[in-house]
């Protein structure tokens, strides 16, 4: 009985035992499906990492177009261009908090309305700023027919130094507002105080709204072509 016990165990064991190039052969297939799992693993994580970045992407894309909804349903039925602008210029303020923001009409040559900041109350302030704005965002608007932003106005080299002195301490960003056609119709001045200069997404939050202003300004205009003199 004791042999036929040890044959058993004997013939048990040389069933689970393997040869040398099975083993090796076994574990470079386990190191090639844990190295697949690993490279797997890494794309799975890009994968979630993409869906995320595409998702943030996509909530503010959809929050910018919601916002310039927004301005467009303030605009509508506004048939008086200043107030329409004083509408617009109030809208972009609660946007951009604590700023100054006028737009300058080329049909008019004048800034057509003006929203000043707590610190220009005084009607030779008021003066000074738009004869400078004039010839900072604007004349560089109209010359380049793209937005500019300067966040320390001081130091910008593109205006004149007396400009820059007049500038000092703001911070400033200039958009055209554009007719359905293409045409240049205005520029849209917002300035803030250089203790809180203005951002490169600020100025993409207020650059899609130029497209519904645009649009409103030019129905508004041709309204009052037709009407009788």
């Amino acid at each position: 009985m004791r042999e036929e016990k040890g044959e058993t165990r004997a013939l048990s064991n040389n069933k689970f035992s393997m040869s040398p190039q099975r083993y090796l052969t076994l574990r470079r297939l386990c190191r090639k499906l844990n190295c697949n799992r690993r490279r797997l693993r890494d794309q799975v994580d890009l994968l979630c990492n993409d869906l995320v970045t595409g998702n943030v992407a996509l909530t503010h894309t959809v929050s910018r177009l919601q916002l310039a909804y927004e301005f467009q349903n303030v605009l509508l039925g506004e048939y008086d261009v200043r107030y329409l602008l004083c509408k617009a210029l109030r809208f972009i303020r609660e946007c951009i908090y604590e700023s100054g923001a006028a737009i300058y009409l080329f049909s008019r040559e004048e800034f057509t309305a003006h929203l000043t900041g707590a610190w220009y109350d005084d009607p030779g302030d008021i003066n000074q700023i738009e004869s400078a704005l004039r010839r900072s965002t604007v004349a560089a608007v109209r010359r380049k027919r793209c937005g500019v932003l300067a966040p320390d106005g001081q130091a910008w080299q593109e205006i004149p130094a007396n400009v820059r002195r007049a500038l000092g301490g703001l911070s400033l960003m200039g958009l055209g507002v554009f007719s359905p056609e293409g045409e240049l119709q205005g520029v849209l001045t917002v300035y803030r105080d250089i203790s809180q200069p203005l951002t490169e997404n600020e100025r993409c939050l207020i650059e899609p709204l130029m497209v519904p202003l645009g649009k409103a300004l030019t129905a508004v205009t041709r309204v009052h072509e037709l009407l009788p003199a």
